[in-house]
């Protein structure tokens, strides 16, 4: 299948989105090195609160928002109108609302709550309206691409919603008696239905063009995202119903069927890969999709043992693993080779259109396979410190903090060196054409 990769946005669109994600996670790893074990003393603590959504708004959907500007056009076959536009709008709500959730949240400030939620619903909304019209004045795409970004729209709708209505709770805690179950279905609908779900949309297409793998078999593409759909559908049905154990058990092993199968398939696909170089890419994958693995076979262990559940650390231990070991883990990697590969992409457009007979550096050379490693290596540093902190907070709270801010700058610096050496070609291009 051809990609229509000169349908994509101007690189400036992505790349705001991009450049942002490391800053929110240096705030967030500086907030868990000021607050240092008191985060980890049980998970509605508010500064851990302030902390989880600071990475989950700040660092994975403003990467997931900024992907989708670029991969729908490319993937999905959907040109959003005035993108460069639309985008700056959506990047400059949704980080004001991020900042303000996350910090309102930590340090229970009104005003910030307040203003969060508008600013965050008026961000996907403006993203929803820039995206909708360009469903018609798309190219035709392949199915497997555009049902997976709809179900992961739907997926990003309910979470928004839930979060919403929570946070009417915190805000204004006359207007509604939240249960806190829900705050389970909204964390179950954002990793699951949101992060979750949009990894593996994203993973059909960048796993087999970057490690040279067999395409995901058609049932996993096909059936993945509405059966994980359907199960948080009926988890959320279950909430509603005062958790029927039943219910509740046949919604959590069928979602968690789901996610093992693509965690499983993907690391099966990866030792199969034609290409058997050493590639921090594969690395990454295969610690994410191990972290996954993790969490769900955790998670399901303790609905068969309550008392697993019983001690607070076990649900701190889940976040971990799955906002850290997974989520984050995959998005850095998946980010050093979507901005190499755009800037490759860019840059041999802006020769071709001169007629200049050079070539750009190869993508392997934009951000060194060393940096990406040693990025990587922070990063699985990092979650190992935070599960370790977990049991023992005094003693690896801030050393985790320190880790996961060396990750996130590490993170940061290579994106940043990457485009900036094309900044810094397309002026010297267009000082040569003014000569």
């Amino acid at each position: 299948m051809s990609l229509a990769f000169d349908a994509g946005p101007p690189l400036a669109v992505p790349a705001r989105f991009f450049l942002s994600a490391p800053l929110f996670g240096l705030l967030a790893a500086a907030l868990l090195g000021w607050t240092g074990p008191e985060a980890f003393s049980v998970r509605w603590q508010p500064l851990a609160l302030g902390i989880t959504h600071l990475l989950a708004l700040g660092v994975l959907t403003m990467t997931m928002l900024g992907a989708l500007y670029q991969m729908l056009p490319v993937l999905a076959g959907v040109t959003p109108r005035r993108s460069r536009r639309a985008a700056a709008l959506v990047h400059a709500l949704l980080a004001a609302g991020s900042a303000a959730l996350g910090f309102g949240l930590a340090f229970g400030v009104q005003p910030l709550l307040g203003a969060a939620g508008p600013l965050l619903a008026a961000a996907v909304l403006a993203f929803a309206v820039s995206v909708w019209p360009g469903r018609a004045a798309g190219v035709a795409a392949p199915g497997d691409s555009r049902h997976g970004f709809a179900w992961a729209a739907l997926g990003l709708g309910v979470t928004v919603a839930l979060g919403l209505w929570l946070l009417a709770g915190h805000a204004f805690p006359e207007a509604v008696a939240l249960a806190r179950r829900w705050t389970d279905v909204h964390a179950a609908w954002a990793l699951g239905g949101w992060v979750a779900l949009l990894v593996a949309v994203v993973a059909w297409q960048v796993v087999p063009m970057f490690t040279v793998s067999t395409p995901y078999p058609a049932w996993l593409r096909r059936g993945f995202a509405p059966w994980l759909v359907a199960a948080l559908a009926l988890g959320s049905l279950a909430a509603g119903r005062g958790r029927p154990r039943p219910l509740l058990l046949v919604a959590a092993f069928a979602g968690g069927g789901g996610l093992l199968a693509f965690a499983v398939v993907t690391v099966w696909l990866l030792a199969r890969r034609r290409r058997r170089v050493p590639d921090p890419f594969v690395s990454g994958w295969q610690l994410g999709c191990g972290a996954l693995a993790a969490a769900v076979t955790a998670f399901l262990a303790g609905l068969v043992w309550p008392q697993l559940r019983a001690d607070p650390r076990f649900e701190l231990g889940l976040g971990v693993l799955m906002l850290a070991g997974f989520a984050l883990t995959l998005v850095a990697g998946m980010l050093h080779k979507i901005v190499a590969f755009l800037v490759w992409l860019h840059w041999s457009a802006a020769l071709r259109s001169r007629r200049r007979g050079v070539a750009p550096p190869n993508v392997r050379d934009l951000i060194p396979e060393a940096r990406i490693r040693g990025q990587l290596y922070a990063q699985a540093a990092a979650t190992g410190l935070l599960l370790l902190a977990v049991v023992w907070p005094v003693a690896f709270a801030r050393p985790a903090a320190a880790a996961l801010a060396l990750a996130f700058a590490w993170l940061g610096a290579n994106l940043a060196a990457a485009l900036r050496r094309y900044r810094l070609a397309r002026l010297r291009l267009e000082a040569a054409d003014a000569d």
